[in-house]
């Protein structure tokens, strides 16, 4: 027998590339297919019991249960608004008081330039008041211009409706 040269050896190598190529597909192209079910075997012997478990609690059925706390509702509609009181009668006219500095002296120096101003507590609740009816309505502008551009874009849908009764709470939190 004479040795392989370097020919033989390449003409095997690509005979078994092709080969392989061939099985690969041949693989592929094999389609899995649902056979008759099998014969059921025998049950297996039976394990060794186990160790015995800790006592359940001692509670009394339903008192130790609580429920999930259900969502708020929404705000019912406001109610109307009531008619007008009559007014009261005027008063009698109070004496007149008198000074006890004495008569009113002529004019002072103005004084220095102050570097703090300080507010009593009623003028800064009412410009908390202020402000929290400004933010609700620049929130309301907001979400209505919201609500208008989803209505342009969609027509009318639950995220619309969502958006609508927003607004209204809004409005009423705002006393509009």
């Amino acid at each position: 027998m004479s040795a392989p040269n370097k020919y033989t050896v390449h003409t095997r190598l690509t005979m078994l590339e092709n080969a392989a190529t061939e099985l690969r597909r041949e693989i592929s192209a094999i389609q899995l297919k649902e056979g008759k079910p099998g014969v059921r075997g025998c049950d297996g012997a039976r394990g060794l019991k186990g160790d015995p478990g800790r006592d359940g609690r001692d509670g009394k059925d339903g008192k130790d249960a609580v429920g999930v706390r259900g969502a708020d509702g929404m705000q019912g509609p406001r109610g109307m608004q009531g008619s007008r009181g009559s007014q009261g009668d005027k008063g009698d006219k109070g004496d007149a008081g008198q000074s006890i500095v004495g008569p009113k002296g002529d004019k002072g120096d103005k004084g220095e330039k102050g570097d703090i101003t300080v507010y009593g507590d009623a003028e800064l609740h009412e410009a908390v008041l202020v402000a929290r009816k400004a933010l609700i309505e620049q929130r309301a502008r907001f979400l209505a211009a919201i609500a208008q551009a989803e209505h342009d874009a969609r027509g009318d849908s639950s995220t619309h409706r969502i958006i609508r009764g927003r607004i209204e709470q809004l409005r009423r939190e705002a006393g509009l």
